[in-house]
């Protein structure tokens, strides 16, 4: 045992090391070092102990700081042994988790907005998919656990129901070979990772997520979506209600719009129609509000308005 780097006599910090009869994959070291970490009190462990490339961290002091050690004398542990505590280490429901490690979670969890609040695109696509849905449709990679209700697993991965979903709106993977591992994830994001991750290979670490290639390219794909651009839709329909009652003419029968003209719509990354001559055409030719109302004149050579229009008695 030995302090690492950041450790002071204030707040002492320690990494422990306990020789192993074998060495063991990534896969098995964190459930090992889990069951240690939960016999001599889990709590007392950062959250970071597990992850494997701990063991890459070499001792080392700051300078003119004392370095210090302490070895104990003993058996030398035997991975097997650790790792048949365990009904199946491969199934992470099972590895012990610190009460803060939830916690952090939690809290993160509470600073995502509500999908019922989130507007445009994302939010359009996490109501027209329920994150559930979402992976049976869009994530292949994910399985239904066989064992634990709520939890899939990740199949290219090496353990089992690592990924937990959350409120039928969030999921969190613990594999860390998954696209989407250590993220919450609405619906929208859990696609996202899946589908287009590798399109931010190149991009800035502080680049911000609606400015990644995968972002752009899951926008795009959304808004190919049928089931998301009907929630969309009838959203963006409910939206000008509210503000356009005024065209509403309960006396003046509206003709039929065409089945799906919605779908026409020249629209921005957020999922809105843009304001282009284009829209405003299809618009009036095909809104039950505005169809019929206006035609072209061609002996006067103008517009002209041939139903009456509520908005402008």
């Amino acid at each position: 045992m030995y302090p690492t780097h950041s450790s002071t006599p204030e707040t002492p910090r320690y990494r422990l090391v306990i020789p192993l009869t074998e060495a063991v994959p990534a896969e098995q070291y964190q459930p090992i070092a889990r069951k240690i970490a939960e016999a001599l009190g889990i709590e007392q462990f950062d959250d970071t102990t597990y992850e494997p490339q701990r063991i890459m961290y070499w001792p080392s002091v700051p300078k003119d700081a004392p370095f210090e050690a302490l070895s104990l004398d003993g058996d030398v542990l035997t991975p097997g042994e650790v790792l048949g505590l365990y009904r199946d280490w491969r199934d992470v429901s099972q590895w012990p988790v610190s009460e803060r490690a939830e916690k952090v979670r939690l809290r993160e969890r509470k600073k995502m907005q509500p999908i019922a609040e989130k507007r445009g695109v994302v939010g359009a696509f996490c109501r027209a998919w329920p994150i559930e849905e979402a992976i049976a449709q869009f994530v292949p990679d994910y399985a239904p656990s066989e064992t634990v209700p709520g939890r899939y697993t990740y199949v290219k991965g090496t353990t089992s129901n690592g990924v937990v979903i959350y409120e039928d709106s969030y999921s969190f993977s613990h594999h860390d070979t998954d696209p989407a591992g250590g993220v919450e994830c609405n619906a929208f994001d859990l696609v996202r990772l899946h589908r287009f991750k590798q399109l931010d290979a190149e991009a800035k670490k502080d680049t911000p997520i609606t400015a990644l290639p995968s972002y752009k390219a899951m926008v795009d794909f959304a808004l190919h979506d049928d089931r998301c651009l009907e929630q969309l839709n009838r959203e963006q329909a409910a939206e000008a209600a509210e503000v356009g009652d005024d065209f509403a003419d309960e006396s003046d029968e509206q003709p039929k719009a065409p089945e799906g003209w919605e779908k026409k719509l020249e629209r921005d990354r957020t999922g809105y129609p843009v304001s282009t001559y284009k829209n405003i055409e299809l618009i009036l030719r095909c809104d039950g509000k505005f169809r019929g109302r206006f035609g072209y004149d061609e002996f006067a050579r103008r517009e002209v308005a041939l139903r009456i229009c509520p908005g402008a008695r």
